[in-house]
């Protein structure tokens, strides 16, 4: 089995060298085939200097683009590369590399065409803004998809690339995960989650929250 594993990656260059060392570290005890893909989009600081001293695939946008637009570039590059799933994983250290074998290991039993990291103490340090968005965003996907999605904001997952090739995805913003979560249920793929923890810093979100909330809303009555 080939996989990707995909970094959406912008402003990243406090937390861009140890993700990739982490990953390094983990992917040689990987029997599998594993590609690593940065996608610089648009960093103005030292993000594609730092990327560049590790052996990865860098992609990169001239100008911020958005995390969507950033998935988007990397799931093109990836079916090119005939990767059998896409790991994608966010380049702040929120999501813990340890996780990447549990992703990969619960893929290739077959059950499940995309799986979904669930936060499970993602409220306990998580500024009350971002739970509310958070519960809203998974009951009202849960609700459209009709399949129990705990946490749909989760950026971290596996993704088949038979989702990627059959689905259109139309946003560039953050709501491109909902709108993938939400059009693979409807074609009938496979959706399932894993429990995972998560490492909350101080360090500013690039998402909206309120402002993407309503986005999200407007996605789910959209479609």
């Amino acid at each position: 089995m080939k996989i990707a594993i995909l970094i959406p990656a912008f402003q990243a260059e406090k937390t861009i060298s140890t993700l990739l060392n982490e990953i390094e570290k983990i992917t040689t005890t990987i029997q599998d085939e594993v590609i690593t893909i940065v996608v610089n989009d648009g960093s103005t600081d030292s993000t594609e200097k730092i990327a560049s001293n590790f052996q990865i695939i860098l992609l990169k946008h001239e100008t911020n683009k958005g995390k969507g637009a950033a998935l988007k570039t990397g799931f093109a590059f990836a079916i090119n590369q005939n990767v059998d799933a896409v790991l994608t994983i966010d380049a702040d250290l929120q999501h813990e590399t340890i996780y990447i074998k549990q992703f990969i290991n619960e893929f290739k039993k077959g059950n499940f065409d995309l799986i979904i990291g669930n936060r499970i103490n993602r409220f306990s340090n998580m500024p009350i803004h971002r739970q509310l968005s958070n519960l809203v965003t998974s009951f009202l996907v849960t609700a459209k998809s009709k399949i129990k999605i705990p946490d749909s904001q989760s950026g971290y997952r596996i993704i088949s690339t038979k989702i990627l090739k059959t689905l259109t995805l139309n946003h560039d913003g953050f709501i491109l995960e909902t709108e993938l979560l939400i059009n693979a249920a409807r074609s009938k793929f496979r959706i399932g989650s894993v429990p995972i923890s998560t490492i909350y810093s101080n360090s500013k979100s690039h998402m909206t929250n309120w402002k993407s909330t309503l986005e999200f809303i407007k996605l789910i009555i959209s479609e």
